[in-house]
């Protein structure tokens, strides 16, 4: 796979989340957010039963299933957090404020690895948080607890995609690799509503229409096929390059809230969005001509 197919894939995957916010919101209808986060993946499991451990992969399974639970650790938190995050904020702001790991991942690469980066990639990511500054209204009152818990969820998504760059030059087969962190996932996720939940459980003969689309297109689109195209990606680029990119969850987020859910944006918030696009595109073009490589 070639670098242009990999940020392909990369915005594939963050046009797939930004649509997630929205199925997340759907879902938050009928259940809580513990049960979201636990029933998006029970159904990898399902599928992981039915197509993994019955075909070829079975070995590759086993194999992948080992270095798959770190990732999962932080896939489990970052979702938990994001998705109880919404039910306090809009899925608009949610989205901006989740890509605050693009500042995350490279002072994380740099604190614990000793990563290098240039001066404009360094710009660009402090142009991005310039950006979901305006978009979330930092110093202007309008942070919530919504907003608190979906940073703590940047910070696991920067822990993610750190690990996942680690561990990518291991990694044989990425669609299993994906399948044994759901699993794992799910078995995070799971204990946590066991410990944690203390709403009633819903059932999903209760569910709505749209409460059951978002999360078949939680499980399908939003987990199962873009974290193996994010896992497939990372291969062949840096994991700022990688935060920088999945950036545009935010505004693809934007643009499904305001079309399935009416939510739009002042301004401020507008300027902010365009910012953050430009910061993207701005870090893909560095990093090309750079010579320097992470």
């Amino acid at each position: 796979m070639t670098r242009v197919q990999a940020v392909f894939e990369l915005l594939l995957a963050a046009g797939f989340w930004g649509f997630g916010l929205v199925a997340t919101v759907w879902c938050l209808t009928d259940m809580s957010a513990l049960e979201v986060t636990f029933y998006r993946f029970a159904i990898i499991i399902v599928f992981v039963l039915i197509i993994c451990l019955k075909s070829s992969w079975r070995n590759a399974f086993r194999y992948e299933i080992w270095q798959a639970w770190i990732p999962a650790l932080f896939l489990s938190a970052l979702l938990i957090f994001q998705t109880e995050g919404l039910r306090f904020t809009t899925a608009t702001k949610s989205g901006f404020i989740t890509v605050l790991y693009v500042l995350i991942v490279p002072s994380l690469d740099w604190l614990m690895f000793g990563t290098r980066l240039s001066l404009a990639l360094i710009g660009f990511v402090w142009l991005a948080l310039l950006g979901t500054a305006l978009i979330t209204g930092f110093g202007a009152g309008e942070f919530n607890l919504g907003d608190g818990l979906t940073l703590l969820c940047a910070f696991c998504a920067a822990g993610h995609i750190l690990t996942i760059f680690r561990l990518s030059k291991s990694i044989k087969n990425p669609f299993v690799f994906n399948m044994a962190q759901s699993a794992w996932a799910a078995l995070f996720t799971g204990l946590a509503w066991a410990v944690l939940n203390h709403e009633p459980v819903s059932w999903p003969m209760n569910w709505s229409v749209r409460a059951w689309a978002g999360l078949v297109s939680l499980a399908f689109g939003s987990t199962l096929l873009a974290f193996y195209l994010q896992i497939r990606a990372q291969a062949k680029l840096s994991p700022t390059m990688s935060g920088l990119l999945f950036l545009l969850e935010s505004p693809f987020a934007m643009v499904f809230a305001f079309l399935l859910l009416g939510e739009t944006l002042g301004p401020r918030e507008q300027l902010g969005a365009a910012i953050i696009l430009l910061a993207s595109a701005g870090a893909i073009w560095s990093e090309k001509n750079s010579k320097l490589v992470n």
